[in-house]
């Protein structure tokens, strides 16, 4: 059994799962390559590169939704679903980041006066 000699294989497909899933340990469904190597997947090497590329793209594609976060938008959730739902299309994010720069704040803050010393 190559799960008992192998305690630490991750891949999850190996042959004996392979050949209860086909029927077969021949490699004859359009799938089984890429069955085969989805246990390559949870590579850790695999994962921290993923993680090196998904951050940052993730971090720029909610870019509207974290302006309009920090301005307490009065839209924030409208810019939000927008920015989930169409940042895809450039034209969406494009769009959403305007919304969330020209949106006014939730609160109004008042200015700081500054204050005159002159008695």
């Amino acid at each position: 059994m190559e799960i008992l000699r192998n305690p630490f294989n991750l891949s999850i497909f190996n042959d004996l799962n392979f050949k209860f899933i086909t029927g077969s340990r021949t490699n004859s469904a359009w799938f089984s390559p890429i069955i085969a190597r989805m246990g390559d997947f949870f590579n850790p090497f695999h994962l921290l590169l993923l993680f090196i590329i998904a951050v940052p793209i993730l971090g720029i594609h909610f870019v509207p939704a974290i302006i309009a976060g920090v301005r307490h938008a009065r839209n924030f959730w409208w810019i939000l679903a927008v920015t989930f739902f169409l940042s895809w299309t450039i034209v969406g994010w494009i769009i959403a980041l305007i919304w969330a720069i020209r949106d006014e704040p939730r609160y109004d803050v008042p200015s700081a006066q500054p204050q005159s010393y002159n008695l």
